[in-house]
Formats: structure tokens, sequence, C-alpha cells
């Protein structure tokens, strides 16, 4: 089962140098997810599916993805207006966690 600290890996492995921190919520009622501990996605009540938000620590100055992650943001191809999806932790969690891949594969 993908804890939230593997939905924070994910956000982070994409931001570029310098971006500032960073915490991931949801809403309503606006609920932080846990950067440690071992809170599961399921747990949290995120699956099957749920809208997560990034929110920055610092007012935005800045594009904070990296050049990659824009990239693909990017892309206005039809064909991957639904992205696949993918476990957060690949191998893990019996399938009930994924986050969609379109921020990378």
């Amino acid at each position: 089962r993908e804890r939230a600290s593997a939905a924070y890996a994910v956000v982070a492995e994409h931001l570029a140098p310098g971006a500032p921190a960073f915490a991931l919520a949801v809403t309503p009622p606006r609920v932080e997810l846990p950067r440690a501990g071992g809170a599961t996605l399921l747990d949290l009540g995120l699956v099957p599916a749920a809208r997560v938000h990034v929110e920055w620590a610092a007012a935005p100055s800045a594009v904070y993805f990296s050049d990659a992650a824009l990239a693909l943001m990017d892309r206005s191809d039809d064909a991957d207006a639904v992205p696949a999806a993918k476990p957060v932790v690949p191998g893990g969690g019996g399938g009930e966690a994924y986050v969609a891949e379109a921020i990378g594969g």
C-alpha cells in the first residue's frame, strides 16, 4: 500500500532546482497529506481517485517544474487527454493506488 510520502517523492522528482518547499493537500475540506508516518493513500480516503493540489510555501515567483515535466504538460496530443495510470510505487500497493502518468513515465 502506497504511503502519502510516495506522492511527495513523485512531485519532488519533477521539480526544477531551487523550487520552494511544497505541501500536498486535498479539498474540501482542506487536509494536508502527511509527509512522514505510515498513512497510506487508502487510509487517507484518496483511493480510488482524488485530486491532490500542490501548495507552495512561498508565493510563486517562477516556474517550479522541470523542463521535462513542463514539456509533458504542454503536449496537445488528444490521445493523451486521459493519461494512463501507474502505481505510485512500482510493484507496490497491490494495485489500489495509482498516479496519472501525465508527468512522466
